[in-house]
């Protein structure tokens, strides 16, 4: 999982070292292929309810970085299909849950996120201001 700030969806704390203005991203790998599954993510998020524990987890890894390139290279002990080989992989992003192959690369670029929205549309339907 990628993170730049500390909290994600419903005020998690799944990141106790992000911060969103110090210009590096923050990678959570889980490295313990018993627990690289979907509960192994609810664990996660189940522990980060609690002020962000997970951390002290012996199977995952905090890194942090402004260019961060990650390389899958297999499952120890095992052997890539003869034809398609490792297969897709999983991400989540900011909530969003990716595929890739091979390889990903992630940079942070301080500065260089352009939001465009319809404003008017968007006060008028929230009704936030009146």
């Amino acid at each position: 999982m990628f993170f730049n700030g500390g909290y994600t969806g419903g005020g998690l704390y799944c990141n106790p070292f992000g911060c969103m203005n110090d210009g590096l991203l923050d990678l959570v790998f889980m490295h313990n292929s018993k627990k690289n599954n979907l509960r192994g993510v609810a664990d996660i998020l189940d522990k980060s309810k609690k002020g962000g524990v997970q951390i002290y987890d012996r199977d995952q890894t905090y890194v942090r970085g402004k260019h961060i390139k990650v390389r899958y290279g297999g499952v120890k002990n095992k052997q890539p299909h003869r034809e398609k080989g490792w297969g897709m992989q999983a991400l989540g992003l900011d909530g969003e849950q990716l595929q890739w192959k091979h390889q990903l690369i992630f940079e942070c670029i301080p500065g260089n996120i352009e939001v465009v929205f319809d404003s008017q549309r968007y006060w008028k339907n929230f009704d936030l201001f009146k």
